[in-house]
């Protein structure tokens, strides 16, 4: 034991003339024992704490669940939060797969007044010749009128009726799976 206190106090492992020449031996064996010293202190904290860092890694645990269910997966995802990864097996699908869009048309659209037969029940006792009524006799102008209101309403249901299959026949691009 004595002589194993005697070699580490006298323990040197640098070499004199890493202190430079203008030192006199005593001092650079003095200052090589001391930056030994210094030198194992540190090497043993740093094996320490990358030893501790390594034993309290948090480990990275891979599971596969062949058929789950969207409950199995919120579970996951509210015990693990961002750490949990779910690839899926294909990662693109269309929007209606997900999305259903109902639209809602303005009233007058889906009424009476858009109907040929309503059109035609309204202009069937008025003369053939309009020009016996006098200018201000919208009675002269409500054909057109009508015409014109079922003509815009078929063009906004069939432009609204184009983008909602538009959108539908987009495709969601994801490689993970997403919650709700």
């Amino acid at each position: 034991m004595k002589l194993l206190s005697e070699k580490l106090t006298s323990l040197n492992i640098f070499p004199a003339r890493t202190f430079g020449a203008t030192n006199d031996q005593n001092t650079t064996k003095r200052l090589g024992q001391w930056s030994t010293r210094l030198y194992i202190i540190f090497l043993v904290i740093t094996l320490s704490i990358l030893a501790l860092h390594t034993m309290f890694k948090p480990q990275t645990l891979t599971k596969s669940f062949p058929t789950s269910s969207l409950n199995v997966y919120n579970d996951l995802m509210h015990d693990h939060g961002d750490a949990l990864q779910c690839p899926c097996s294909l990662i693109s699908s269309s929007y209606s797969r997900y999305i259903q869009i109902v639209p809602i048309y303005h009233q007058i659209c889906s009424s009476l007044f858009v109907s040929n037969e309503w059109r035609m029940s309204i202009i069937a006792n008025l003369l053939p010749d309009l020009s016996v009524y006098t200018i201000k006799d919208y009675r002269r102008f409500i054909s057109a009128h009508l015409q014109f209101l079922k003509g815009l309403c078929e063009l906004s249901i069939q432009s609204v009726d184009q983008s909602i299959h538009q959108a539908l026949s987009s495709l969601l691009i994801t490689n993970q799976l997403l919650s709700n």
